[in-house]
């Protein structure tokens, strides 16, 4: 991995992300409240739980290449 990503991880840590362990346990929060964003989560969860009203956003960033 390049420094930039490395340095991206660290400023994400910094910023109190978690790891947490299946989509489910990454999502709730961000529905709940009490995180802004899941990073790498599937999207058929997402878009599942937008489905069923949730406020939820699915953002694919841009490719470098």
């Amino acid at each position: 991995m390049s420094d930039q990503a490395w340095q991206l991880f660290d400023d994400l840590k910094k910023n109190g992300m978690v790891v947490s362990g299946p989509n489910a346990q990454a999502v709730t929060p961000v529905m709940q409240g009490a995180k802004a964003a899941v990073f790498g989560a599937v999207d058929y969860v997402s878009y599942g739980n937008i489905q069923q009203g949730e406020s939820l956003k699915v953002i694919f960033p841009a490719s470098e290449r």
